[in-house]
């Protein structure tokens, strides 16, 4: 079994985090019809490394609350760079999540499980510049 290399043995990861805000748009995926009611959420990233990010959002439904709150839930996620006029495509795994003392806001660590390879260099190119 191959031992994976971790790059901060600090906080036990494999890729550093670069602090960095970027607007992104998601939605649960949906496996079944249960999830009627769950639009398109709006939040931003605190922090993005080569396999996923964290995001924070203050702006989510009542239904998605609700589903966050009981079940580990896979994102189809927008990322809008700032100064680009495309949307990155992403899909993204919650590994956890965090609520805020402000109601309706949480913290979401994201794992990705789809990104095409130029879009994350992307991502990651205009994190290192503007962190």
């Amino acid at each position: 079994m191959s031992k994976e290399k971790i790059v901060d043995p600090i906080n036990n990861r494999k890729y550093l985090r670069t602090n960095v805000r970027i607007p992104v748009e998601f939605t649960i995926v949906r496996l079944t019809d249960e999830l009627l009611g769950i639009d398109w959420e709006q939040g931003e990233t605190c922090n993005v490394s080569e396999g996923g990010f964290c995001l924070e959002t203050c702006k989510l439904g009542e239904s998605t609350i609700q589903y966050l709150k009981k079940e580990v839930a896979q994102l189809d996620i927008r990322v809008e760079l700032p100064g680009s006029d495309q949307k990155i495509k992403v899909f993204g795994k919650i590994m956890w999540h965090k609520e805020l003392e402000s109601e309706g806001c949480f913290m979401l660590g994201i794992h990705f499980l789809s990104i095409v390879k130029p879009d994350l260099k992307q991502i990651i190119k205009f994190a290192r510049r503007n962190k």
